[in-house]
């Protein structure tokens, strides 16, 4: 029974983002062209993080799960574009490289804001009890993002308090993780305590769930 509810769940999220999806459309005005090479120039390490990601899900073999939210492009023809795009630094751009690169960066600013900030920056903030990390695993980058927080979640926050939870996953599940939020529907027959979202007090257990195949 479980087991079929889970399938109707899938089907209907399936079903949801074919009608979702919007095509990533040509860029005609030419002030819309330089307006989004300035913030590919302006931000380009926080670009290069986004569509990263993007690229991961979509050459993933389950795409269809986790390349979500999605342009309404053939994946064929979506990896065309991606193998295309040039290195970021530089202005050669095509015009439905642009339209591709719009739609990742209008899809994100939708729903979070994202920006590199030091390591320095990074450990100021975290709690050492929490966060531990060996000298060769230093990040050559390290992203903060901001996302505007629902007004029932404050409210909860400020009725019960919050914990930090550390959650590792492989690169192509970020994009839509970072979208849609962890999906429950999901399990994992080797999940130890059954199907959920698991989540460490530190960040030492889940780091070996971080896996990047690309």
């Amino acid at each position: 029974v479980f087991d079929d509810k889970r399938r109707k769940i899938r089907e209907l999220k399936r079903k949801y983002r074919k009608v979702s999806n919007t095509v990533s459309e040509p860029i005609g005005d030419p002030l819309a062209k330089d307006k989004v090479i300035s913030v590919v120039h302006d931000r380009t390490s926080e670009m290069d993080l986004l569509l990263s990601l993007f690229s991961s899900a979509a050459y993933h073999y389950r795409n269809k799960d986790v390349l979500v939210p999605a342009p309404g492009l053939p994946i064929s023809e979506l990896r065309c574009r991606l193998d295309g795009i040039p290195d970021l630094r530089e202005s050669n751009f095509e015009n439905h490289h642009l339209s591709l690169l719009d739609y990742v960066l209008q899809i994100s600013q939708q729903k979070f804001d994202v920006s590199c900030i030091s390591y320095d920056e990074f450990i100021e903030n975290v709690d050492e009890s929490e966060y531990k990390i060996l000298d060769w695993m230093v990040p050559m980058c390290v992203y903060k993002l901001d996302f505007d927080c629902d007004e029932s979640l404050l409210h909860l926050k400020h009725k019960y308090g919050s914990v930090t939870g550390f959650h590792g996953s492989s690169l192509e599940n970020i994009h839509s993780i970072l979208h849609n939020g962890l999906d429950t529907d999901y399990g994992n027959e080797k999940s130890l305590y059954g199907d959920g979202i698991y989540l460490a007090e530190g960040n030492c257990l889940n780091d070996i769930h971080n896996v990047v195949d690309r």
